[in-house]
């Protein structure tokens, strides 16, 4: 079966196990890192393998974040950490603003956040995982474009259609030569204890049954 490409595909043909790749609306990629706990004194201009040489000793101690802007939003490309799907720090982090965030180790997980809380959750082609309010701008638009492969009788990557609703709704892919060149990177070591919070997930939008076909998923919208 004919792949359907999307520019998202090539992020995951980097060889990175596992990464987060987020967005914040209206904010400074300063300001981002900073709210992140990185020190001023800390950030350097370096590429995706240069920017290597941040991690640690113990590379389970910290994140390794190098930050951008795009359209109206500061986005954060982060390896060796979880910061970026963190309730801890998404929840003082979107106190005022809107966050996207996917979130790709092991198990691919997008969530949406507006104003300290949690609005939207899944996993790509998993309906009994969305948890919603009702609004779902990012499901549905992963949905239309698995629906548009299978249309054009095609076969697509969940987790590339997950990242690029996450990219119309920016209104501006983050591309792997922009997640390549030199950007504003720090390291930010954990501060023992890390600050857990518990999070009220929004309700489970599918319940049993749940729907089989994708398409269905979408015209019931």
């Amino acid at each position: 079966m004919e792949h359907f490409a999307v520019p998202e595909d090539e992020i995951f043909t980097l060889g990175i196990e596992a990464f987060c790749l987020f967005y914040v609306h209206d904010m400074t990629q300063n300001d981002l890192l900073r709210n992140l706990g990185a020190q001023s004194r800390s950030v350097t201009q370096l590429d995706l393998w240069d920017s290597e040489n941040l991690v640690g000793p113990d590379s389970q101690s910290g994140s390794l974040v190098r930050a951008g802007s795009v359209a109206h939003w500061a986005f954060c490309f982060e390896t060796y950490g979880n910061l970026g799907a963190d309730p801890g720090m998404l929840t003082p982090l979107s106190q005022g603003t809107e966050i996207l965030s996917f979130n790709y180790a092991g198990t691919t997980v997008i969530q949406r956040w507006k104003n300290g809380q949690c609005v939207e959750l899944f996993e790509p082609m998993t309906p009994a995982t969305l948890h919603t309010y009702g609004d779902k701008p990012l499901w549905d638009s992963t949905q239309r474009y698995l629906l548009e492969a299978r249309k054009q009788g095609a076969d697509m990557w969940p987790i590339s259609a997950a990242l690029a609703a996450v990219h119309t709704k920016v209104g501006a892919p983050v591309t792997v030569d922009v997640i390549v060149e030199p950007l504003a990177a720090a390291w930010i070591p954990y501060v023992a204890p890390r600050n857990f919070v518990d999070v009220l997930l929004p309700p489970r939008l599918y319940q049993d049954p749940i729907p089989r076909e994708i398409h269905k998923i979408v015209d019931a919208d």
